[in-house]
Order: C-alpha cells, then structure tokens, then sequence
C-alpha cells in the first residue's frame, strides 16, 4: 500500500510534475500493474486542481468527511440540553462498480475512563438525513 498525502500540494513541491496532465494518473496505473493500493489524500480544493489529474474518474472509493455541530438530542431523544456535540461525518461519495453511495455515519474517537489509554475509533452508520439544525464547520456559506 502506498498513501500520497497531500495531493493539492504537488503543486508548490513538485511543479513540473503537477504541470504534466498525466503524471498522477501514471503512477496510478503503474501502481495498478504492480498490484500495489494507493490512497490519495486531499482536502477541500476550492481550484479543484484534483480534478486536473485526472484520478477521480479512476478512483475506486471516493469518502468525504465533513465536521458538524450536532443536537445531542440526535443520539439521546430524553436529552432536553440544547447542547451540541462536534462530530465527524464520514460520506461515500463514490464507489466502483456501480454500488449506491451515499452512506454516511459519524466517526468518533471514544476514550476509555478510568484508563491512560488514549482511545478507539468507533464508527456509528447514519441512515437519516443531515438534521435542519445540524451546524457545519468551516463553511463558506
């Protein structure tokens, strides 16, 4: 498995490589043919320079994660707090062969008490809609 982190940055680190269209989409393919994973990592690409590379209609998996405010009455219908908890929603936004994406659930980092253990990931599927007073952070609108 080979993870390239930081795609939107090939740009500024490598400028002749992120000027020839097909470079990403070669080590792609090169990878494919040695039976080698690659995960791409980008963030929010407000260019879209991603797209320029021309992985995204070869990608297998493409998931979003996006971080909310949400109602504790959400998860807990007897909690009358107006509180709010951030949590990370994670989104299948594409997936090869024509399976539905779409499916969502929240990502959560749950300690353990009493213990110097620092934790799992717990992950919890979503099967409703993004609530009217859910609050998304770091967006523009």
């Amino acid at each position: 498995m080979l993870v390239f982190n930081s795609l939107d940055q090939i740009a500024q680190r490598l400028p002749l490589c992120a000027k020839e269209q097909m470079f990403v989409s070669a080590i792609v393919e090169f990878l494919l043919a040695e039976r080698i994973t690659s995960i791409f990592i980008t963030g929010e690409d407000p260019s879209e320079r991603s797209k320029e590379y021309g992985i995204l209609p070869m990608s297998d998996l493409i998931v979003s994660f996006y971080k909310y405010f949400v109602p504790l009455k959400e998860f807990d219908s007897t909690d009358q707090s107006n509180r709010d908890k951030e949590m990370t929603l994670l989104r299948v936004e594409k997936i090869a062969g024509g399976i539905n994406a779409g499916k969502m659930g929240f990502l959560e980092l749950k300690s353990q008490p009493g213990t110097a253990a620092r934790g799992a990931l717990s992950f919890s599927p979503w099967e409703h809609d993004i609530g009217r007073d859910w609050r998304r952070i770091n967006e523009d609108s």
